[in-house]
This record gives C-alpha cells, sequence and structure tokens, in this order.
C-alpha cells in the first residue's frame, strides 16, 4: 500500500472511530475511492429484503445528480452478480469493479467504481475497491449500531420522563397534560390527543389535547366506526397514512383497515398518524393519537414506543381516577352530610334553598345553580335561591309546567342533562342563560315541589354520575323543604286568620245592630278569599233571600229571591257542603240565572250557613281574575263565616 492510500485510509478510520457517524462519511470514501483508482463514478447502492431494488444512497464523480437517490431494479444491474455471489466483479463494457458491502456480516449492497472509454477501469484495481469496500461495510455497520443506540437511548429517555411523570401526580387532568408533553417533546407531530370513553363507552371525546383549535377539540369518535374498533380490540398501535397506505409494511399483528378513514376523522389535514390504544389491565380507556402533516413521517419503532407510553399511561389514569373516586366520594358524603343536617334543622324555605343551590356549585363545579320551586296560585315556577349570580338576574325566568327545560323536568319528573342549550328546542319557550345545563326535580312522595338547577358557561358534558348525586341533592333537600313550606303555609294562613278575625271582632263590636252585620260580613268576606262579588242569602220558608251582597256594579245586584233549585245557592243549601267551581263551569251553571248572565267570572265559590247543623242560608263569592278558589280559601271562608256569627244573626232575623 502506497503512502497517500495509507494516509486516506487512516484519515477515513480516525473518522469511523468518532463518538458520531459523519452524515458525508460516504461521500469522502467514495472521493477516495475514485482519486485511487482512476473511476470516473463511484456509488454505493443498497438493495432491499426481496432485491428487487438497488437505491443508490451515495454517489460521487461525474454522473452524481444524475445517480444519487435513483432506484433501479436489482436483476441486471451492475451489481446484482457481485452482491449474489458475495466476491469482486468485473466488468468490461461499462469498464467497471463492484465489491460487496456488508453490514453486520450480511452482504447488503455494493460498492460500484465505473471508468470512461479513455480511462478504463483496470482490474489490477479489485483491490483497492475491496478496500473501500471493506471501509464503506464498517461506516454502514457503525452506522446502523449508533443509529439503534440513539434509538435504544431515545426510547429509555422517552421511558424514564414518561414513567417519572405520569406517575408523578393523582390528579387526573394533570396526568393527561403530562402524557402529552412527553409525548409532543419526543414524537414529531402537528397534533397530539387523549381521547377517553365517556360514561355510556359509546363514544370517545378529547380529555387533553396539543395543536387544536376550539372546533376540532369537539369532535368525538364513535366507538362503534370499525376503524377505531379494531385499535381498540387488537391493543397494538399502528401507524396510519391518509393515503390508506402503511408506514411499517411487516407491521405485525396489523389487520387490513381503510387507513384514509382514521387520521383524517381523527384530525384534520393529518397525513399520517399513529393510534395507541390506551389500557389498564385488560380494560380499554381511550386512545393516545398523534399525527402529522408530512407522509410517512412515523417508523414501527415509533409505533412501539408509543404503545409502551399509552399503556404506562393507562395505569396512571386508572389510579388517579381511582384516587379521585376516592376522594371525591369522601367528600361528596361530607358535603350531604353536612347539607342534610343544616336543611333538617332549619323551617325557613329560603334558608334552605340557598343551602342546597350552594351545595349543588360545590358538588358539581358549575358556575351557576338555583333552586326553583312551584307557585300553585300562579302554576310557575320560581327562583327562591340562586348562587353564582345576583337573584335578580334570574328572577325573570318564571316558566309554567312544560316550559323551557326547568319546566319540562317539573312536568315530567324527570331530571335532564343538557351539553347544548342553544340547540336544545325545549329553551325556546323559557331561556336558560348558559351553555349547558343540568335539571333534577325536587320531590316528595306525590308531590313535585320543583326542581334544581345547574348550569355552565361553557360547554359540558355532565355524566350520569354527576346526575345522580345532584339528584341525591334534591332528594335530601325535598323533605326539608316540604316540611319547611308547610310550615310557612300554616304560619301565614294563621296570621292571616288572626287578622281577619281582628277585623271581624271589630267590625262585630261596631255594628249599631244586627241589621247591619251581614253587610259589613260582605264586604269582609272579598277581602278574605280576594274575590270580586259577595252576597248573603237567607233561607226563608222554601227560598233564599238576598240578605247582603258587595262588589256589583250598579245596575247589575243580585236576585233578590232564588228558589231552592237553584243550580248553584240552592245546591249549597240542600247539600250542606261548599261548591267550588272553576270558570268554565261556573258560566255553564250560571248561564240560565238572569242576575249573573251578563258577568264572566272565572271562579265561583258558595259556603252554606249553619247553626246547630241547622242550614240557614248561603254565602256565595265570585272571581274575575284567572285564579281558581284552593282548598286552603274554602276553609278558610268557612272558618271565617262560622266564628262571624253569621248563622246566628241570620237565624235571630226569622
Amino acid at each position: 500500500m502506497n503512502a497517500d492510500l495509507h494516509e486516506a485510509v487512516a484519515r477515513i478510520a480516525e473518522a469511523l472511530a468518532a463518538p458520531s457517524i459523519q452524515e458525508g462519511m460516504f461521500g469522502i470514501l467514495l472521493s477516495e475511492a475514485c482519486r485511487f483508482t482512476g473511476a470516473s463514478t463511484s456509488a454505493i447502492g443498497i438493495c432491499d429484503a426481496e432485491r428487487e431494488f438497488l437505491d443508490f444512497v451515495a454517489v460521487e464523480g461525474t454522473n452524481q445528480a444524475e445517480l444519487l437517490g435513483m432506484r433501479i431494479p436489482f436483476r441486471g444491474s451492475l451489481a446484482a452478480d457481485c452482491i449474489t455471489t458475495g466476491r469482486t466483479t468485473y466488468s468490461k463494457e461499462p469498464p467497471a469493479l463492484c465489491a460487496p458491502v456488508r453490514c453486520d456480516g450480511v452482504i447488503t449492497g455494493a460498492l460500484i467504481a465505473v471508468g470512461t472509454a479513455s480511462a478504463p477501469m483496470r482490474e489490477e484495481n479489485a483491490g483497492v475497491v475491496e478496500l473501500f469496500a471493506g471501509l464503506a461495510s464498517a461506516a454502514l455497520t457503525l452506522r446502523k449500531r449508533h443509529a439503534h443506540a440513539q434509538q435504544v437511548e431515545r426510547e429509555l429517555t422517552v421511558l424514564y420522563e414518561a414513567a417519572r411523570s405520569v406517575t408523578g401526580s393523582l390528579n387526573v387532568q394533570d396526568v393527561l397534560e403530562t402524557i402529552l408533553d412527553t409525548v409532543c417533546a419526543h414524537f414529531t407531530h402537528h397534533c397530539a390527543a387523549v381521547f377517553l370513553f365517556n360514561d355510556e363507552r359509546t363514544h370517545l371525546f378529547i380529555a387533553a389535547q396539543r395543536g387544536l383549535n376550539e372546533d376540532d377539540t369537539e369532535v368525538q369518535l364513535s366507538a362503534c366506526d370499525p376503524q377505531i374498533a379494531a385499535a381498540l380490540e387488537e391493543g397494538n398501535a399502528r401507524v396510519v397514512e391518509a393515503d390508506g397506505s402503511q408506514t411499517t409494511p411487516d407491521f405485525s399483528g396489523e389487520t387490513d383497515l381503510e387507513h384514509a378513514t382514521v387520521p383524517t376523522v381523527i384530525f384534520p389535514r393529518a397525513r399520517s398518524a399513529i393510534v395507541a390504544p390506551i389500557r389498564s389491565r385488560n380494560d380499554n380507556l381511550g386512545l393516545l393519537v398523534i399525527s402529522s402533516r408530512q407522509p410517512h413521517a412515523y417508523t414501527l419503532g415509533d409505533a412501539k414506543l408509543l404503545e409502551v407510553v399509552a399503556a404506562q399511561s393507562g395505569i396512571a389514569i386508572a389510579n388517579a381516577w381511582l384516587f379521585d373516586d376516592a376522594t371525591r366520594r369522601a367528600e361528596e358524603a361530607t358535603v350531604l352530610y353536612n347539607l342534610s343536617q343544616k336543611v333538617n334543622a332549619d323551617l325557613v324555605p329560603d334558608r334552605i334553598c340557598t343551602v342546597v343551590a350552594g351545595t349543588a356549585l360545590e358538588l358539581l363545579g358549575v358556575d351557576q345553580s338555583a333552586v326553583m320551586l312551584h307557585n300553585a296560585r300562579e302554576d310557575r315556577l320560581e327562583a327562591r335561591a340562586v348562587q353564582g349570580m345576583p337573584l335578580t338576574d334570574f328572577s325573570e325566568l318564571r316558566p309554567h309546567p312544560g316550559e323551557g327545560i326547568p319546566g319540562w323536568t317539573y312536568e315530567w319528573v324527570t331530571p335532564t342533562a343538557v351539553a347544548d342549550v342553544a340547540a336544545d328546542p325545549r329553551n325556546a319557550s323559557a331561556p336558560l342563560n348558559a351553555a349547558s345545563a343540568i335539571c333534577v326535580p325536587v320531590s316528595v312522595g306525590d308531590g313535585d315541589l320543583g326542581v334544581l338547577v345547574g348550569l355552565s358557561q361553557r360547554r359540558r358534558l355532565f355524566t350520569v354520575g354527576e346526575m345522580e348525586l345532584l339528584y341525591t341533592v334534591g332528594n335530601l333537600a325535598a323533605t326539608a323543604l316540604s316540611n319547611a313550606l308547610r310550615f310557612e303555609d300554616a304560619r301565614a294562613k294563621s296570621a292571616e286568620r288572626r287578622r281577619y278575625l281582628i277585623r271581624i271582632a271589630r267590625a262585630i263590636g261596631a255594628a249599631p245592630n244586627s241589621w247591619d252585620l251581614p253587610q259589613l260580613l260582605a264586604d269582609l268576606a272579598i277581602a278574605v278569599v280576594r274575590a270580586d262579588r259577595c252576597a248573603i242569602y237567607k233561607l226563608s220558608d222554601d227560598a233564599l233571600t238576598l240578605r247582603a251582597y258587595s262588589g256589583f256594579r250598579p245596575g247589575q245586584r243580585p236576585a233578590e229571591n232564588l228558589p231552592l233549585d237553584d243550580p248553584l245557592a240552592g245546591l249549597v243549601v240542600r247539600k250542606g257542603r261548599p261548591v267550588a267551581l272553576p270558570g268554565s263551569d261556573a258560566e255553564i251553571r250560571a248561564a240560565g240565572m238572569a242576575a249573573y248572565r251578563r258577568e264572566r267570572f272565572s271562579a265561583y265559590l258558595a259556603i252554606p250557613v249553619t247553626i246547630h247543623r241547622r242550614r240557614v242560608g248561603v254565602v256565595e263569592v265570585f272571581r274575575a281574575g284567572e285564579r281558581p278558589f284552593l282548598p286552603d280559601e274554602v276553609r278558610l271562608l268557612s272558618h271565617f263565616v262560622r266564628h262571624a256569627g253569621l248563622g246566628e244573626r241570620l237565624l235571630g232575623g226569622l
């Protein structure tokens, strides 16, 4: 070996001994081969595993631009015999020498040195070509091992960081975010996301993401989609391409898929992606997906690495869920216990409603909550307590049963959760100012008291567990609210009775004689039940005689005498029981009565006047508003008539 060749080999060997294999190593090696063999062009060709094609991975010399990167059929090429036999071959036309190039002892290609007609390649240069082919083999082997070492180092780094990060927290969202941080730091990507199953396991939603805009985060994947179902069932990560091809044709365990569907459904503008199932033991939790805008961006090694990361993530997510569930249940039990203690120790409905609304706000993490109770007089739902906003901002919402989402929940006594309030047709009749809503009935026994509402100002999918939790809050509050409302109603009625009895006592005390009392009682009866007209009749022989009246317009006073077969007052006297009718029935029953034919009353109430079980008269009241007489009002008027001594006065006047 001459000195120049010795120096060149030493220089190449020194480069090969460097810690990292230089990218231009093959170029240096081929340039030296051209110099010492006199070749016009030298190249390294690598054949595929099936030896169908030969790829020129490095070229130096006159034809570099034309040959570099070219793929030619293996059969019939200058290197075919050399690679097949493993021996250096010489060709006269064109004048060329080919020496085999090995990688880890396996022939993978050849070094080809080509001369020209004016400077033909001599066969005695075979030794030099073999020398440089050996150096190329060493460079190829070292580069492969270096790449493998880098891959192993990368895998170890990714796995270490993944294990350290995902197991470093028991908060579910923190785990999801660290998973994506680790993946995005070590994988080429333009988008990445963790998809998790919803409670019904019918769809997968994006629980955490990188690189997606707001609209893309609303994407949900159907668990019944064949491509998604196959990825989940097999349990292996897969590389998919937007054109339907596979990045790694020998990907073990992969079945045939319509690859064009998966990445385009998951991420827009994706050209390639890796889809890795997230599993905990034998349970599928979701998918870990990364994508690239470049085709064939991922290898089998990338898929296998992401598969391991997804497996670690599944264990961390499951542990975080278990911890979160245990913590949440303990917190919920404490909150529900405190709620039970507070509401059962109070008899003020508004205070109870405030505690209930605050509990719902705390447990669900919503932006606003409200307790709406049914107002029987007006047949509407009214807000009694609101948390998260002023009561005045919510007080204008007063739906009838069946109107809006709260009214529908009250009417059908059915809990409901709405992810998109604006798109729900029920919301049109009584609009809620929220993006998402959850609503449960507040009922006790057969009585429906109202509804408990939770509102979120961002789109939110309420889970079945959250609905059950809010339903539990409503049930705990229902009994306490029912007792408080009854107490409030009884106290109000007692106060009202006391006020009117005081007025009656004062009126009776101020009456100069018994003839004035019925007129005073007629005036007071209107106030007792908030009516518009009142007439008092005395039973005389076989007829009813008008004794006093109040509230009638001039010229429309009631009839002076009514027969005992009168369809309203006569019936009350004959049966001895009150009669309360809504407007339509009252109009039908009074259609034949000349005195009331022109009156349009919406409600009618008649109370018999008795003394010692003897019927001595009847009190009639009429109402023109959109409100029937309630049973409590019937009892109140009966109480008023009895304690006012009207029977004694009517009987005393016989």
